[in-house]
């Protein structure tokens, strides 16, 4: 099998870089809405996502220059590698291959940050994932009260159900009513 191309190295790292904004919108989104009550901005959510690719184009620039200076202390040592980290003259060509696919990706990671349709399909994705994890603990969290019901007495039955019921009114309230 060839080795992959510039692109596909590229493409592989925005399919991990992407994943990661999303969880980080994700994230955002069920805590501004479980610990601060907040209602869903897609703006706010917007500029997380941005702000999070922009921060991934940095950690790549910082990772292409430390390769860049493993690339070079290479170049001056001969012979075979001790540890997987213990860069030789044999390695210089892979080294630059991955310094180069990791600039390519941090300017592919820029542009992103700056596309709001991107940017939309990101936030809209990863506010599904929260109210899919929302709706799942909020189904568990109800199967575990009826499955105690036996054992509680009315007015307990009741006090738990009226937390269920709390939680459903804040989800139905928090979530948008087109998902």
């Amino acid at each position: 099998m060839p080795p992959a191309t510039l692109d596909e190295l590229v493409d592989d790292g925005l399919l991990i870089a992407d994943s990661a904004a999303r969880m980080a919108v994700k994230n955002e989104v069920i805590m501004r809405a479980l610990r601060d009550r907040a209602d869903f901005r897609p703006e706010r959510a917007r500029e997380a996502a941005r702000g999070e690719l922009r921060r991934l184009a940095i950690e790549n620039r910082a990772d292409a220059r430390r390769i860049d200076e493993e690339r070079e202390r290479a170049g001056e040592r001969p012979g075979k590698a001790l540890h997987q980290t213990d860069y030789r003259s044999g390695d210089i060509v892979h080294l630059a291959r991955r310094s180069e696919a990791l600039t390519a990706l941090a300017d592919r990671l820029v542009r992103l940050s700056a596309d709001d349709a991107h940017l939309d399909e990101l936030v809209d994705a990863a506010r599904r994932q929260a109210w899919n994890e929302v709706g799942t603990s909020i189904a568990e969290r109800t199967a575990t009260a009826w499955s105690l019901t036996d054992r509680l007495s009315a007015a307990e039955r009741s006090r738990r159900m009226a937390l269920v019921a709390d939680d459903l009114r804040d989800l139905r309230r928090e979530r948008p009513a087109d998902s």
